[in-house]
């Protein structure tokens, strides 16, 4: 056999193995590929225990919401007495100015109604009298002016306080949310596998499947399933109103599934072969046009 011949061999041998491989390989990806996702296909107890947690999940953040919501109803906030006592001291300051000023004014209106035969011990009496109303008056008019600025102070907390809770009541639903998301794709899972264990009889347990549990609370939560609107809650005339707080839509986690990270592996192995076989080819024509020149 010639040069060229054994070349012309070698170079169809090349060919066909770079050209059966990724043929042959692929079965074996695809059944590795398989294989791991059988693998990682978690059984029915664990599903029951996603079930579960996902479940006291669910139950945690209703609680949670539900007593969030009760703190609106209620106005069971920290700086509601203290609004309320700031508005009574204000109320008060204002009425004994009010008071003050009065006096003053009366004073000043008897020592001008004094008649010209009113002697000096009267007319000093008289001026004593309005000294002393305007004494009282700057006084009350001072007192007015502190008893407001601390109304200011109390009523920009009371407002800040029931901004932040109404957002943290809008972060408790959402968590609530999300929570019932997961609770119904765990669920589901469970659902779908106890389905499919029936329908090939491949199934560990036996008999009829454990029941999935509710997504209702299964702890004794007071009060109804959220609305998710946030009660109207009474508020000082000083205080701001606490802004609405929208409610970002929530989903649940997925399982990531897929084949071991050797399958690219293999996946390169065979493009490597092609390209190799390709060469080959390549090199046979390039000499074959070379001796026949």
């Amino acid at each position: 056999m010639s040069l060229l011949n054994i070349r012309r061999a070698l170079v169809s041998a090349a060919i066909a193995a770079a050209v059966t491989a990724p043929v042959a390989l692929l079965p074996a990806t695809s059944a590795f590929a398989a294989q791991s996702q059988a693998q990682a296909k978690p059984t029915v107890a664990q599903l029951e225990k996603a079930v579960a947690e996902a479940q006291k999940a669910y139950d945690d953040a209703y609680a949670a919401e539900r007593a969030s919501y009760q703190r609106f109803r209620t106005d069971d906030f920290p700086g509601k007495p203290k609004i309320e006592a700031a508005e009574a001291a204000a109320k008060t300051a204002a009425s004994a100015k009010a008071a003050a000023d009065k006096a003053l004014a009366d004073a000043k209106a008897a020592l001008a109604a004094l008649p010209a035969t009113a002697g000096e011990a009267e007319k000093s009496a008289a001026q004593k009298a309005v000294t002393t109303a305007e004494t009282a008056a700057t006084t009350a008019a001072a007192a007015k002016a502190d008893a407001d600025a601390k109304l200011e102070v109390a009523g920009k907390a009371w407002s800040d306080e029931l901004v932040e809770a109404t957002r943290n009541h809008g972060r408790l639903q959402n968590t609530l949310r999300k929570a019932k998301t997961d609770l119904d794709a765990a669920k589901k899972a469970l659902a779908d596998a106890k389905a499919g264990d029936k329908k090939d009889g491949s199934g560990s347990d036996k008999g009829a499947p454990s029941p999935v549990p509710s997504a209702q609370p299964t702890k004794g939560a007071a009060g109804s399933e959220p609305t998710g609107a946030v009660p109207s809650t009474s508020r000082p005339a000083t205080a701001k109103a606490a802004p609405k707080t929208g409610s970002g839509s929530a989903s649940g986690s997925l399982a990531e599934t897929g084949a071991s990270s050797s399958t690219g592996q293999i996946a390169l192995a065979a493009g490597a072969a092609v390209v190799v076989g390709a060469g080959a080819v390549f090199a046979v024509r390039r000499r074959k046009a070379a001796s026949q020149a």
